[in-house]
């Protein structure tokens, strides 16, 4: 099963807010009178534009998998577990404002810190509230 990680609402906003930063960027760059910018910022601000760009494609063509075996997101780097070595796992999200808010799943393997992988598929939704029961009934016994 592959899925966007964010909804399209959320990545129709966030593909606004990088249009307009590119707007406005430019229009420091090519010299508005209203706002000058002095020439030794200028890189800075090249800079901040390419970091916040790079990070608002990457959340607009990021994916989350899930096969029997793995679950996974490309994300700056591949976020990646093997689905027998989970030892914690919660499903967070709120009900009514996943068209929003992307809910998602906080996981452990015992392998470093917990890691959070997004979905705005129904289906993967389902398939992680199961995985959720599943495993919290397992370790409650």
């Amino acid at each position: 099963m592959v899925a966007p990680a964010y909804g399209l609402v959320y990545r129709l906003f966030l593909l606004g807010c990088l249009i307009a930063l590119v707007g406005w960027a430019l229009s420091l760059l090519i010299g508005s009178t209203a706002q000058p910018v002095d020439k030794g910022m200028m890189g800075w601000l090249i800079a901040g534009l390419a970091l916040v760009l790079y990070m608002g494609i990457v959340m607009l063509r990021s994916r989350t998998t899930l096969t029997t075996d793995t679950l996974s997101q490309d994300w700056v780097w591949e976020k990646k577990v093997i689905l027998s070595q989970v030892t914690y796992v919660r499903l967070i999200r709120l009900r009514g404002m996943e068209w929003l808010i992307a809910p998602r799943l906080l996981v452990r393997d015992g392998h470093g810190p917990f890691k959070t992988f997004h979905t705005s598929s129904p289906e993967m939704w389902k398939e992680f509230e199961r995985w959720s029961h599943i495993l919290t009934s397992i370790s409650q016994r």
